[in-house]
C-alpha cells in the first residue's frame, strides 16, 4: 500500500479564508479512508459546518 497524501503537505482544509464558519469535523472516506490509496487515488472528503440560521 502507499500513502502518497503522507509524502506532502496536505492544504489545511480547516482554515478556508472564503468560508465564514470553520468545519466542525472533516471526514476521509473512500481508498484514503481506508487506507487502500494509491498513486492516482483521488481524495474523498465530508466536510461538517456549522447550522446556518434562516435569516428572514
Amino acid at each position: 500500500m502507499q500513502f502518497p497524501l503522507q509524502q506532502q503537505r496536505a492544504p489545511d482544509l480547516s482554515r478556508n479564508p472564503e468560508s465564514p464558519e470553520r468545519p466542525l469535523k472533516i471526514i476521509v472516506f473512500g481508498s484514503y479512508g481506508r487506507r487502500e490509496s494509491i498513486a492516482h487515488s483521488d481524495i474523498d472528503l465530508l466536510v461538517i459546518l456549522p447550522a446556518l440560521e434562516h435569516k428572514q
